[in-house]
């Protein structure tokens, strides 16, 4: 037995370091921003107004003009006229909200659109667009304050235009919006002045421009297009008055994917170039700006209304092969591996990607031809999203999986009338991973691999192998609030074995553990472990030992999941009673001291074992006196040889308790 020690076993540190800081974010996989010139035009006359007393509370169909989105002929939203791909979904209709943003799809959220932070977190709405959202009313005609006083006129209205590359463009335009109109102009800030009130004055301007990819290959191989903003002038000239220009969030903002908070670009920075108008060199840069959750301070959010907002689509390419293993596309055109064969594409990198992918919630690109697709090595991952639930009752948004392992991407799609090919989405986790080791390995002839159609070892097999699942039994303090975790495997297997969970502490590092020609690969987030592993597997079977640190006297780890099947939680008492000696110097070279509080005169034996629990010094047993005692080692093993360098762990166990922690040689 052994602890794999090379690239595989250094993988777990490595996203540690990772994710100790901010995660980047999912959508920076698909566009970059930049800042671009351009003098704001109106739409023409030949533009489609869209009607105040047609923006609606979506839970009500209540005309609501305040925080309203756009519904008509018993349908939410407007199609764009062509499809925009967004986060690797591809939609062709968009909904728009009257406090200044649209997002993507066919419904939307029930509430909550008033609130412009939530550009930057979970809460819906989700997969925004925001030139300026913020508290704004869209106002009719004829319409009066309390001083009977006309407000102007707000519309918001939408058109199909050719930019001046050729390129179709769908723009939606919020004219003469009474912007974040309830304030006080004193104290333009605090929501909750008593002298706040309705501002006739305040109103802005602003477009939107979703802009169709262009056509790279037959077929067309993209689909995801350039975004803009684009500003003009705020204020009413007829009534001189306060404008509130703040408190607004601008930029863009992804799915929320599981546990992972959605990403967001913040678009309130401004590029480098030294001609940009009232440019701040210390605060707008895009590195410093795009992850921030600042709200609009000025008119316009581009700093000049000749300046544009842009977020620059990045395609991301893509080739058949459902299921074909390579999770990091090396095959593609320009790439290592392009057109070699299956064997040589599908290396350790594979398994790797998809793994990161699971332990920093980053799912795989999941559209037809990327990343998930290829990754989908047994043919269980497909799912969309429907309008109806699994028993075909009418539901806002309900995924629809696709478990059936089936030959071709859209064979055995269910019944469903709301399906649209183009939205056919792909995923992978940890199981799919151990199958690419399984072929690696030899244990499988070729990926796709489907038990039912595919022979492993000479036998055709028709049923799931036996799986029962994992164990985190044996768990050992080695500091304060800091457990070392085997994952132990329960039933037997001669095959792949995928192992996830989610723990309540945070995992430091975690270490596979090879034995008997096993191959095993485990990487861990923050909270989360993913191991993949092919071999022969038996109850008792250590596949991983996870490094966790928590605070409390239970350790639980949830959504447990072996094999693709959920086994629920697992909850292991933790003990409280060992505490740590000083131990001088740590790491130690040549020679280190533990120094022993001992409170209870007695009889002590001192242990020192490797990560695998093995132990590799005895210094026997020794009576010792209350106070401090101290004992010596020369770093030498059992038969007098220096130990590798690496952590180990000492155990001091008497009538005082248990004295436990980690020791280093770093030589």
């Amino acid at each position: 037995m052994k602890v794999r020690n090379s690239l595989l076993g250094g993988v777990a540190l490595l996203l540690f370091a990772a994710t100790a800081v901010p995660m980047q974010a999912q959508i920076f996989r698909y566009f970059t921003s930049e800042m671009g010139n351009e003098q704001y035009t109106s739409l023409p006359l030949s533009r489609t107004p869209l009607a105040v007393e047609d923006f609606v509370d979506p839970a009500t169909r209540l005309a609501d003009p305040d925080n309203g989105y756009y519904y008509r002929n018993g349908r939410f939203g407007v199609d764009l006229g062509f499809t925009f791909e967004y986060e690797g979904q591809r939609y062709t209709r968009i909904q728009i909200n009257v406090n200044g943003f649209v997002l993507f799809g066919n419904q939307p959220p029930l509430l909550a659109s008033n609130i412009p932070t939530r550009l930057f977190n979970n809460a819906e709405p989700n997969t925004v667009i925001a030139p300026f959202w913020g508290e704004h009313y869209y106002r009719g005609d004829n319409q009066r304050d309390q001083n009977n006083q006309l407000f102007l006129e707000s519309e918001i209205a939408v058109m199909n235009q050719v930019s001046a590359n050729g390129v179709n463009t769908f723009v939606v335009e919020w004219r003469d919006l009474n912007i974040n109109y309830f304030f006080d102009a004193n104290n333009p800030e605090d929501p909750l002045s008593p002298d706040a009130s309705v501002k006739r004055s305040s109103v802005g301007t602003f477009q939107l421009k979703l802009f169709e990819s262009a056509p790279v290959g037959q077929p067309k191989q993209f689909e995801q297009g350039d975004i803009e903003f684009h500003y003009s002038t705020v204020g009413d000239p007829q009534v001189p008055g306060a404008v509130k220009t703040s408190g607004s969030s601008v930029g863009i903002e992804s799915h929320p994917f599981g546990q992972a908070p959605t990403s967001f670009m913040n678009g309130l920075f401004i590029e480098s170039e030294a001609d940009f108008i009232n440019r701040d060199p210390n605060r707008d840069t895009p590195e410093n700006s795009r992850n921030r959750t600042d709200l609009t301070s000025t008119w316009s959010p581009s700093r000049a209304n000749n300046n544009v907002i842009r977020f620059v689509a990045t395609p991301r390419q893509g080739i058949r092969g459902w299921g074909d293993g390579d999770a990091n596309l090396s095959q593609l055109p320009g790439n290592q591996h392009f057109l070699k064969p299956q064997n040589e594409f599908v290396t350790v990198t594979d398994p790797l990607t998809i793994m990161r992918s699971v332990v920093e919630f980053k799912p795989l690109d999941s559209l037809l031809e990327r990343e998930a697709y290829h990754g989908d090595v047994n043919h269980n991952g497909r799912y969309f999203y429907s309008t109806r639930d699994e028993n075909n009752d009418p539901a806002p948004r309900y995924r629809r999986d696709v478990p059936t392992r089936s030959a071709n991407e859209f064979d055995d799609i269910p019944a469903d009338n709301s399906f649209i090919p183009t939205q056919l989405f792909f995923e992978a986790n940890s199981y799919d991973a151990a199958l690419i080791i399984n072929y690696m390995a030899g244990r499988v002839p070729i990926l796709p691999w489907r038990l039912d159609t595919t022979v492993a070892y000479g036998k055709a097999g028709a049923d799931q192998p036996f799986v029962s699942g994992v164990e985190l039994n044996d768990v050992r303090k080695i500091a304060d609030q800091t457990y070392l975790v085997p994952v132990t495997f329960t039933g037997n297997i001669n095959g792949a074995v995928g192992v996830e969970m989610n723990f309540d502490g945070v995992v430091t590092s975690i270490e596979a553990v090879e034995a008997n020609g096993n191959k095993v690969m485990a990487v861990n987030g923050e909270s989360i472990i993913s191991i993949a592993a092919s071999g022969t597997f038996n109850t008792g079977d250590v596949l991983a030992y996870a490094t966790v640190r928590t605070a409390g006297a239970v350790l639980r780890a949830e959504n447990v999941e072996v094999n693709d099947v959920n086994k629920g939680s697992i909850e292991i008492p933790v003990g409280v009673d060992a505490s740590t000696a000083n131990v001088y110097p740590n790491p130690f070279t040549e020679r280190v001291e533990f120094a022993f509080d001992i409170t209870v005169a007695g009889d002590y034996s001192l242990r020192v074992f490797d990560i695998l629990g093995n132990v590799v010094k005895d210094f026997g047993t020794q009576t010792m006196s209350e106070g401090t005692q101290v004992i010596e080692w020369n770093g030498l093993d059992a038969d007098g040889k220096q130990l590798a360098n690496g952590s180990y762990v000492y155990r001091l166990e008497g009538a005082n308790g248990v004295q436990s922690g980690s020791v280093s040689v770093a030589r």
